[in-house]
């Protein structure tokens, strides 16, 4: 590929963002595509991004292939067969370029003594009257999990003392009641890169365990191969799963199409379209309007999630193969100028303190006209209820750089408290069992506002995808980022990453207020990264990755 970015900035070089460019009076022929023929490929295609073996989109096979299961033969000839197996055993193959199959029987023909068995699986009787507290986020899809907990207290007699936290909040709370060993919260919810820390702890239990008790789990209803792969994957630490998602996400681009298709702006391809772009919004855009919003609060999930985008895509990443910081490189230097020069010129003031939530917001309120984000944003962006500008944002794949193209993954893992007696963490495996199962997450998709399904068997289902097909770019954008593009070592999963990323929150933060006070922001981010990679390396001694 080549570069987008030649060499170092320094105060009084020409930079991406320094040259001054004609407006564009017309979209390229090439990117005038009917949206019509998006949904229709979109939709043909997302069994292929939303599978947990496949990565390419289905293609159409038009000879006749052979697989044999065990015991059983399948002969398919399109390019989606369901063909039964035995009694017991279906199997549903969409053809791609590589194919895989798996017989998985879809129905319990025995169950253990004294085991139930409901549509989303099966339950200990034994298990009835005890009661669990379970301290989870306040999103769409848990919301959606509340309202339902009804059925599973009558279904299986288990009470779920539900709390509902903030995000800042939720982290502290769990936390404290991890690392003090209380068993206050039976079942916690949090962020996937929290999952070594808590684990390395000792602090959550492996789910191994209840998968494979047959008391607890009946694999053919659970079907742990019905989750997206990374969302499971981000979820393991030493090859154990600590954490089931209940969400995942990944970035996307996202800017207002009709601002523009209306100035004929080409949609940003790589980092140096973004800056562009950003030059001729402002041309257009009113004094109060900006052209891009960008997180700059302080946190390993808050700035430091949208910035590693960034960092990568100019060639840089966290450490070296000896664990050595690599922040403060050439490139990754480049990279926070960049990001910093970005918000300066053309971001909202005050930046340097702009979270998820007031990026959105300046997005629902049209005064900027694109972010890079959260996939998730789409469901509050596009809703009228909450949004001014629903029904004219477009999506994209994130810019790529000198390096490649890198959107983030993530997800929120429900995990269960190692200090919990045995009995509440059997119920705590069913209440999450329950919560992550195909019904709920339909529900939450369709009745909850809620796009970022964790099951490929949802991501598949008319429902869902009369719902959110119609948002064909978006599908595109979240399907290709999450199932192919997205690495899960996009931010080292390691158990001191907490503080890590957030001595870098601080130093990206502290690069975009001095650069909107109109310091350089390439100077700036040298100085601020030398000092947080000098801080990152006393971490990484104390850990005992490094030697003193």
């Amino acid at each position: 590929m080549p570069s987008e970015v030649e060499g170092k900035h320094k105060k009084g070089e020409n930079t991406l963002l320094s040259k001054k460019l004609n407006r564009r009076t017309a979209l390229s022929t090439a990117g005038k595509i009917a949206i019509s023929a998006i949904v229709a490929g979109v939709i043909a295609g997302v069994g292929g991004y939303y599978t947990g073996s496949a990565i390419a989109p289905a293609k159409i096979v038009t000879e006749t292939k052979t697989i044999t299961a065990p015991g059983t033969t399948v002969t398919t000839g399109a390019a989606t067969v369901t063909k039964t197996v035995t009694e017991t055993k279906t199997v549903t193959q969409t053809l791609r370029e590589t194919v895989t199959i798996s017989a998985t029987p879809t129905t319990v023909t025995e169950l253990p003594p004294g085991v139930k068995k409901a549509d989303w699986g099966i339950y200990p009787e034994y298990l009835k009257g005890t009661q669990i507290t379970a301290a989870v986020q306040l999103i769409d899809s848990l919301i959606a999990v509340k309202d339902l907990l009804p059925q599973l207290e009558d279904e299986t007699g288990i009470k779920v003392d539900f709390i509902l936290l903030p995000e800042e909040e939720l982290h502290k709370k769990v936390l404290i009641e991890l690392s003090t060993g209380t068993g206050k919260y039976d079942v916690v919810m949090d962020d996937c890169m929290f999952v070594p820390e808590f684990a390395e702890n000792g602090w959550v239990v492996p789910l191994d365990q209840f998968i494979e008790d047959p008391n607890l789990t009946s694999e053919p209803l659970f079907n742990l191969n019905d989750f997206l792969a990374k969302s499971i994957e981000i979820g393991k630490y030493k090859g154990k799963l600590y954490g089931l998602p209940i969400y995942a996400e990944t970035t996307v681009l996202i800017y207002r199409k009709d601002v523009f298709e209306e100035h004929g702006i080409k949609v940003p391809d790589t980092m140096e379209d973004l800056g562009k772009a950003c030059e001729e919004l402002k041309e257009v855009l009113p004094s109060d309007t900006y052209p891009i919003s960008l997180r700059g609060f302080p946190g390993a999930g808050a700035n430091v999630y949208i910035w590693t985008g960034f960092l990568k895509a100019f060639g840089a990443d966290f450490f070296d193969e000896d664990w050595n910081p690599m922040i403060n490189s050439d490139e990754g230097v480049e990279a926070t100028g960049f990001y910093a020069e970005l918000l300066a010129k053309y971001g909202p003031a005050g930046s340097a303190n702009y979270h998820w939530d007031d990026v959105q917001t300046a997005l629902q309120q049209g005064k900027a006209m694109m972010t890079i984000e959260a996939s998730d944003f789409i469901g509050r962006i596009e809703d009228p209820k909450q949004s001014l500008f629903a029904g004219k944002f477009g999506y994209s794949l994130v810019p790529s750089g000198r390096a490649g193209r890198f959107p983030s993954i993530f997800a929120f893992e429900l995990m269960i408290n190692a200090a919990s007696p045995k009995e509440r963490q059997e119920a705590a495996w069913i209440f999450i069992k329950w919560a992550t199962s195909k019904k709920l997450q339909l529900e939450a998709a369709v009745a909850h506002n809620f796009s970022n399904v964790v099951r490929s068997s949802v991501m598949n289902d008319p429902k869902y995808l009369e719902v959110w097909g119609k948002y064909a770019d978006w599908m595109e954008a979240h399907g290709k980022s999450l199932a192919e593009i997205a690495s899960i070592d996009y931010r080292p999963r390691i158990p001191v990453w907490r503080e890590v990323g957030n001595r870098i929150g601080i130093a990206v933060s502290d690069v975009i207020a001095k650069a909107q006070g109109g310091a350089d922001p390439y100077s700036e981010a040298k100085k601020a990264l030398d000092a947080a990679a000098k801080d990152i390396r006393d971490i990484m001694i104390k850990a005992g990755y490094l030697k003193a």
